[in-house]
């Protein structure tokens, strides 16, 4: 085999790898706030890790009157007042009163593959209506799209998208639940799209190098 031959070989599998460390998988896991031994109120109005923010953390309105509502940052010790027992820190909100929404901090589009999901035990008695939650996802051409799931237990769920094209290719992801119960998130594992652009561009700029050097050995 050529040198040119191989070079274009390793070109390629130059490109391959750029593309595929662009699509790596990233886990939110709402551990920059620990260690904790007690359940931290959020106070500010957007929470950020690994490339990604969930944002929109403001109160729709204040409940009770004059009082602010709470985001919180829940360790394994008091799972129980706020979401399903848990061994690790997991997110927990009133996603009636706010609107969380997951996004990539640099803007560009990602893909949702799975998430851990869940209610309190005390709040998946069914005292005010099963716990429905509702995902709206933004797609890369504006359309939006729901995906709904109810909780019947006071379990962790873990939901895969990966079958789901919805999940693909999208800009953000609103997370609701309408009785007014707590919902609790933890482990939402997403990647970044690659730019197909930028890989192709790329690529093709190697790819001619290689070509004007075989050419130019002839």
């Amino acid at each position: 085999m050529k040198t040119t031959e191989k070079l274009l070989i390793s070109l390629f599998a130059l490109v391959l790898h750029v593309t595929t460390q662009l699509a790596a998988a990233d886990t939110i896991q709402f551990e920059n706030t620990t260690p904790l031994s007690q359940t931290v109120t959020g106070s500010e109005t957007s929470y950020t890790e690994s490339g990604y923010t969930i944002g929109n953390l403001t109160p729709l309105f204040n409940f009770p009157p004059g009082g602010t509502p709470g985001y919180y940052f829940v360790p394994p010790i008091n799972s129980g007042g706020y979401g399903p027992a848990s061994s690790s820190t997991f997110f927990a909100c009133l996603c009636m009163l706010y609107s969380p929404t997951l996004s990539r901090t640099d803007g560009q589009l990602f893909s949702l593959h799975s998430l851990d999901i869940g209610v309190s035990s005390q709040d998946a008695s069914g005292m005010f209506g099963l716990p429905t939650f509702t995902l709206t996802g933004q797609r890369s051409d504006s359309t939006e799209f729901d995906y709904q799931f109810t909780i019947n237990d006071g379990q962790w769920h873990t939901l895969s998208f990966d079958d789901n094209p919805d999940f693909s290719n999208i800009k953000s992801l609103v997370f609701y639940e309408s009785t007014g119960l707590s919902m609790a998130l933890d482990n939402i594992n997403v990647s970044q799209v690659p730019a197909p652009a930028t890989a192709w561009l790329f690529g093709s700029g190697l790819i001619g190098l290689a070509s004007a050097a075989r050419r130019k050995n002839k």
